[in-house]
Order: C-alpha cells, then structure tokens, then sequence
C-alpha cells in the first residue's frame, strides 16, 4: 500500500520488483533542475510498470509516486522472468503494453510542444477519467496541484482553465472532485482548440 505522494522507486535505483496497481494511481516522472517534476505517463489499475529496466539490465530512469493512496501488487525479478519463459501470452500482453506506453508518450511529447494549457489539461482530465462516460460519470479527484504538476502549469491557470470548461458545460466541480460532463466535448478541444486559433488569426 502506498500513501499519497509516497514514492516507490527513484531514478538511478537498481531495479528488484515489477508492480501492478490494484487500485490508485502513479505517476512515473524525471526529476529536472530547480526541483521541477517532468511527469512522463500515469500509471492505472491494472497496469504493469518498472520491468523496462528490469529487462534492460538499468537503473530506473524515472521515480514513480502515487498521487492517490495506491494498493500494489509486487512480483519479484526471478518471478517476473520465469512467467516471460514459460507463458506466452503474457510476453505478447507485455509487448502489446510496451508499444502503448511508446505511442502515450510519444502523444504526450507532442502535448507538450504543441497545445496551450486548456488543450493539455483537457487531455489529462479524459486520461485521469478513465473509463467514465455521460450515463455513468467518474467523479476525479484530484488537487489543483497535482493537476498543475501534470499539465506543466502554473495553479492559477489550471484555476482558470477549469473555470472555463466548467462555464462551458465540460466539467463539474464539486469541491475537490471533477465530473466530466461532455467527455467529447473535452477530446474535441484538446484536438482542435490550437487548429481553430491559428485559422481564426488569419
């Protein structure tokens, strides 16, 4: 079990476990100058991390913190590579996730370099709903900034950002928590908002 904002592992450990989130979330990050946090991906119930560097023989190259108390299941080096031996299907669901995480960064690289902080907040507030849709929505609870960590902004505008998508009828906050409204709504302006501002400049 981990707390809130507990660290698992640091960048530059030797790696011993790979982890599976029963429940939470984590978040696997790099550690910049000035103390900044560079977050990379989240981890989600159900997924797999810290066997990169267990297979390529490294220390981590990321820290990995849980930003919601987070319940774990551990399996050690030898388990992890005698299940790789002796159960194909499982290799392919590595593979299989490997290549997801290879394709979320690359989109969150691209995140970075190319959209505005309500496009990015957008895109993080689908990520962290998950599976929530209009008839079944998914309450998210989440710190304005832990949400400021993750888009790379500074409070002030996430309060901003989230003031506009709630005017507009996207999000719902109440309290700490976010409901998502019009889920659509949001994945249409974290892909179209930077678009429409260029057409609308000319």
């Amino acid at each position: 079990m981990l707390d809130k904002d507990e660290v698992l592992f640091s960048e530059g450990e030797a790696p011993r476990n790979v982890y599976v989130i029963h429940s939470g979330l984590v978040k696997l990050y790099r550690s910049l100058e000035h103390g900044i946090q560079a977050t990379v991906r989240l981890v989600h119930p159900g997924e797999l991390f810290g066997y990169t560097s267990l297979v390529a023989e490294e220390p981590y190259s990321l820290s990995a913190e849980a930003i919601l108390i987070s319940e774990l299941c551990v399996f050690s080096a030898a388990a992890f590579f005698k299940t790789l031996e002796i159960d194909p299907s499982f290799a392919r669901g590595l593979l299989k996730q490997t290549a997801q995480e290879l394709r979320s960064t690359r989109r969150d690289l691209l995140l970075r370099a190319e959209h505005d902080a309500t496009s990015k907040i957008a895109s993080h507030l689908i990520e962290l709903n998950g599976p929530g849709n209009v008839a079944n929505p998914t309450s998210i609870r989440i710190t304005r900034t832990a949400l400021a960590d993750l888009a790379g902004s500074a409070q002030e505008t996430v309060s901003r950002v989230l003031g506009k998508l709630e005017r507009s009828g996207l999000i719902e906050r109440k309290g700490r928590n976010i409901v998502i409204r019009d889920k659509e709504g949001l994945r249409h302006l974290a892909a179209q908002r930077r678009a429409g501002e260029e057409t609308g400049k000319k």
